[in-house]
């Protein structure tokens, strides 16, 4: 048989060996001298409750905490040869042979009075090893001896009776002691060693910062580029918008022009038929008529234009338009247009004189592309309800420009009066003026 040895702490009854395996048979008779039996409840595996220990109709004790099992190899019940001198018993069921259990002890089962002593001897042998080798839990002890209070230590020191939770508490309070007892007895060399770990950690985690701020810093590097980038493509095609669009109004001024020499040659050509005698042819006679006279309310003067230098007439309105200042007392404070960059001293003199104001005002740079770029954003901020304001560009070595003797605004609404126009110091130069 195979034993299998559990137990737990509480209250239980220590049932001897013999009488574990007793307790599996029932129907004991006395047959032909021998000590016969029916086997009962045949248990070949071990299921809680219903084992050895167990009451005969398979329920479990109220109070085992504790048990012993003895699980037995299955046992092939022996049947005696049927025979036909036993009358009735024939055919009635027979009592099957016990399982001879001490075979291994050398001993066989004999007459009836011999054999029961030495089943009683061995099964007497087998109880006493058996007491010898169960050790009684404490709680037993406790209760069998009138010694009151006894030493556990053997108990305390059994795995079969600690508890897991017992056992868990125990590893993890050594576990916190080694580990107090590390971090007290910790060498130099290990906080030394400790302590390098720490400075090159801080080391590192200093050089990712400072990579981190170079990453960003190049980002806003390349951001800024960028939209310097974007400003340079914006204002170059502003520029070429604005060329573009100077020469359409060119193109149309010229055709305008042409326009006008073809209507003025007509009414020339008009006029000279008009003017020429007629003759009429009559088979009779001919007469010459002379032409009839020409009314003088009906007669219109001929206009001629002529395209005239506009460094010229610059020139002329610029000095008479000075001498008329100078001839009121006015004097000028400043030169006009110091810090200009596209005007010379010339030019911006006979512009300045040329504009249609009475007294000499002073003016002063408010804007530039050369310190605040094309942005037309900043221009306005900048020339917005500034007062009357000249705007001069220079395209190649074409320069014009625009007079404004009224404030600017963005608020999309056209103003303005007869005294803000466009002006250029290179081609045909248009400045209206008083006299």
């Amino acid at each position: 048989g195979v034993e299998a040895d559990l137990r737990i702490q509480g209250s239980i009854q220590v049932v001897a060996e013999s009488a574990l395996r007793d307790q599996l048979f029932t129907n004991m008779s006395q047959v032909g001298g021998q000590d016969m039996g029916q086997p009962g409840t045949y248990q070949s595996s071990y299921m809680p409750g219903t084992d050895a220990m167990g009451p005969m109709d398979g329920s479990a004790y109220d109070q085992a905490s504790s048990f012993r099992a003895t699980l037995f190899r299955p046992s092939v019940p022996v049947r005696p040869p049927q025979s036909a001198g036993m009358g009735g018993m024939a055919n009635s069921p027979q009592p099957q042979a016990r399982p001879d259990i001490y075979a291994d002890q050398g001993i066989t089962s004999g007459g009836g009075a011999t054999s029961m002593y030495a089943m009683e001897r061995i099964d007497a042998e087998r109880e006493t090893a058996s007491k010898s080798r169960h050790r009684t839990p404490f709680s037993l002890r406790k209760e069998a001896t009138d010694l009151g209070a006894v030493d556990r230590e053997g108990e305390a020191g059994s795995p079969y009776i600690q508890k897991t939770s017992d056992l868990w508490a125990q590893t993890l309070a050594k576990r916190r002691e080694r580990q107090a007892a590390n971090q007290r007895v910790m060498s130099p060399q290990a906080q030394a060693q400790g302590d390098r770990e720490r400075e090159r950690e801080n080391a590192m985690r200093q050089e990712a910062e400072r990579e981190r701020e170079m990453e960003a810093q190049e980002e806003r590097e390349r951001q800024m580029e960028r939209d310097a980038q974007m400003q340079r493509e914006s204002m170059a095609r502003e520029q070429e918008e604005m060329e573009r669009e100077r020469e359409r109004s060119l193109q149309m001024e010229r055709e305008q022009l042409q326009r006008e020499e073809e209507e003025r040659e007509r009414e020339a050509m008009a006029a000279r038929e008009s003017e020429a005698p007629r003759e009429v042819s009559n088979p009779l006679r001919t007469q010459r008529r002379s032409p009839a006279p020409v009314s003088a309310e009906r007669a219109e003067p001929v206009q001629e234009r002529q395209l005239l230098d506009s460094r010229i007439v610059l020139t002329e309105v610029a000095a008479n338009r000075r001498e008329a200042i100078l001839d009121k007392g006015i004097t000028l404070k400043a030169e006009p247009f110091m810090e200009s960059s596209i005007l010379t001293r010339e030019q911006a003199m006979s512009l300045y004189f040329s504009l249609p104001f009475e007294y000499a005002p002073s003016t002063h740079l408010i804007w530039s592309s050369v310190k605040y770029g094309f942005s037309m954003q900043t221009l306005h901020a900048l020339v917005d309800s500034n007062g009357t304001t000249v705007l001069v560009a220079k395209c190649g070595d074409k320069v014009f420009g625009g007079f404004a003797s009224t404030p600017w605004n963005t608020s999309g609404v056209r103003f303005g009066t007869a005294r803000c126009f466009l002006f250029s110091l290179t081609d045909d130069l248009l400045i209206p003026f008083n006299r």
